[in-house]
């Protein structure tokens, strides 16, 4: 069975790749459910080397403050991880991608999937300002 959504190599020209490879990540680690459900809360959900976080605008430090999620990927030793921060539109966009693969593979978790894609993508909608 194929271990990725979106597979590699990615496209460094796409700047969205860091999502791609989060996704595929989280898919492969067994944990894309539990990744969407924590996106939906504002949360994120982090492994090694495949990071999602959201803003702390009261933070001290200015890395923690943007407009946005943040994703990172890598294991650089020096910090020189790919990161990307993209708008919540992009986020729920790539998600309901990845929930489309996801369901091709796993037609069984169809209802849960949708589920979770539709919270998500009404709380994410709503903090947008939708």
């Amino acid at each position: 069975m194929n271990r990725e959504l979106f597979g590699q190599p990615y496209d460094g020209r796409n700047p969205n790749w860091v999502v791609l490879a989060y996704l595929d990540r989280m898919y492969n680690d067994g944990k894309f459910i539990e990744a969407i459900e924590s996106i939906s809360d504002g949360v994120g959900l982090s492994v090694d080397g495949a990071y999602c976080h959201f803003p702390f605008m009261d933070s001290f430090y200015d890395d923690d403050r943007f407009e946005g999620v943040k994703f990172i990927y890598g294991y650089s030793v020096d910090g020189d991880d790919d990161e990307v921060i993209v708008s919540l539109d992009v986020c729920l966009s790539l998600i309901n991608v990845a929930c489309a693969k996801y369901i091709k593979n796993h037609p069984e978790d169809e209802r849960v999937v949708k589920e979770v894609f539709d919270k998500t993508s009404e709380r994410l909608g709503d903090a947008n300002g939708m």
